[in-house]
């Protein structure tokens, strides 16, 4: 495929795309790869339902184990609703609100995002030790929640994972690395091993697979017209700063603006199985190995481009919809090449002052595909 730079430095190509080949293939691959059609509703939710049941066990028996950190679980948007899981139903997010920080200050850092924030609180009134031990004071003299809160708050987990072993409610296999890819029986659990992330990382033998389970322990927060938005802490990674949070929301908003109409939900399901492709060429090692996102996960970053281009997207041919996505991530790769990152970004749909990234090497991989698409459907014809 033949790119040329032009005025102003965007990308142009010289090759003519088959949106016939295109539309086709993401029509094919989304109905293949699509989990409502690889298992039924009542399978889909039930195991979804499992999942959700383990995790209240877990957040419960947590709460229990020290009041301290007693919470309430909140599941992210299930996908099972909107159609757009694909190949097995193995991811969850689910945010679990501390009620002993509910009803603290949340104070916005003035910085160029304008979108982090450190959560105060009095140091005199928060009365267990446990809880004292994780504040830091700020120069201003404020008591803010420091990350020490997460790694007590999961030491506590791996406690209570072990009482819950011994009970018999699941089967705890300790800590592993977070691309540990075994099949787990029914009810076995592990924890990620990581002492850095701002969340905890579970893996679960649930009734359809093994599932990965993003857990976020939380700070309540807004409720605004786009829905329910709570505070989570930030990899010091994603803002060179300690000690931060920054807001999400955990409920998208049942509002056009926010809803994926039925062919740019294919076109959904079909860029993110060109990043299940590419996620596990790099867990086998077979691609070099790029620096974390800071997203909470690449769907994040599929989804919100898909929502760019549906917001001015006029064409009535899914073809042409899955190259212009493709071509417009290229203008990106290629403009950003100059600033020695192994990231493309784009602005957040719900917080626009805040960026959300992808691996370049992944926007690479959507151009192959859309190259070979192009060559097989062209070589077929002239048989």
């Amino acid at each position: 495929m033949k790119y040329t730079m032009a005025a102003g430095g965007v990308l142009t190509n010289t090759f003519k795309y088959n949106d016939k080949a295109f539309a086709q293939f993401v029509k094919d691959v989304s109905y293949n790869a699509c989990t409502k059609h690889l298992y039924t509703l009542q399978e889909l939710k039930h195991n979804a339902s499992y999942v959700l049941e383990k995790i209240q066990d877990i957040c419960t028996a947590l709460g229990d184990y020290n009041l301290v950190f007693r919470s309430k679980v909140h599941e992210q948007n299930n996908l099972i609703d909107d159609g757009t899981e694909i190949i097995q139903p193995g991811h969850f997010n689910f945010f679990s609100v501390l009620e002993l920080l509910d009803g603290v200050t949340v104070l916005f850092e003035k910085n160029e995002q304008n979108q982090y924030s450190r959560v105060v609180a009095d140091g005199m009134s928060l009365t267990p030790p446990i809880i004292r031990e994780c504040l830091s004071r700020t120069k201003e003299g404020d008591f803010v929640v420091s990350m020490k809160l997460m790694k007590e708050l999961k030491a506590h987990l791996i406690k209570t994972l072990e009482q819950l072993h011994a009970k018999g409610v699941l089967t705890f296999i300790g800590q592993t690395n977070r691309n540990h890819t075994a099949i787990y029986p029914l009810g076995t659990v592990s924890i990620d091993d990581s002492t850095h992330r701002p969340n905890i990382h579970l893996r679960l033998g649930a009734p359809l697979c093994t599932v990965d389970i993003d857990l976020w322990f939380c700070v309540e927060g807004r409720t605004t017209k786009l829905g329910h938005h709570v505070m989570i802490p930030v990899d010091e990674s994603e803002t060179f700063k300690q000690d931060l949070w920054k807001e999400i929301v955990v409920e998208r908003p049942n509002d056009d603006r926010y809803i994926l109409t039925d062919p740019h939900k294919q076109l959904l399901c079909t860029l993110k199985l060109i990043s299940y492709i590419y996620n596990m060429l790099v867990n086998k090692g077979e691609l070099p190995q790029t620096i974390q996102t800071t997203c909470i996960s690449s769907t994040s970053y599929i989804r919100t481009i898909v929502l760019y281009h549906q917001k001015t997207c006029i064409s009535d041919s899914v073809g042409e919809c899955f190259t212009n996505i493709i071509n417009s991530e290229s203008v990106k790769l290629f403009d950003e090449c100059s600033a020695n990152t192994f990231h493309v970004s784009t602005q957040d749909w719900f917080y626009p002052e805040r960026r959300i990234y992808s691996d370049k090497a992944y926007t690479i991989t959507m151009i192959w595909f859309l190259h070979n698409i192009n060559n097989t459907f062209d070589t077929i014809c002239s048989l």
